[in-house]
């Protein structure tokens, strides 16, 4: 039962949003075989402001064993 929290900086519309969560969706299902019912997806919008104490920290620094790709900027 995969479960995807995306967090971004604020600013995409709701659209925006939905057609990201659709797309994750079924880029999970097409690789993972599970069906929709088991996938959920989270969007979160970040401040650039806390972006380091709520994003980087947390879930980047703290968990790098679980990270994958890391981002390409200064942690």
């Amino acid at each position: 039962m995969p479960h995807v929290i995306i967090k971004m900086h604020p600013g995409r519309d709701e659209e925006t949003k939905q057609k990201l969560s659709q797309e994750v969706e079924q880029l999970i299902m097409d690789i993972t075989g599970c069906s929709s019912d088991a996938v959920s997806v989270g969007i979160e919008d970040i401040p650039a402001e806390k972006w380091h104490e709520e994003v980087v920290q947390p879930d980047i620094i703290e968990k790098k064993d679980t990270i994958k790709k890391m981002p390409g900027y200064d942690i």
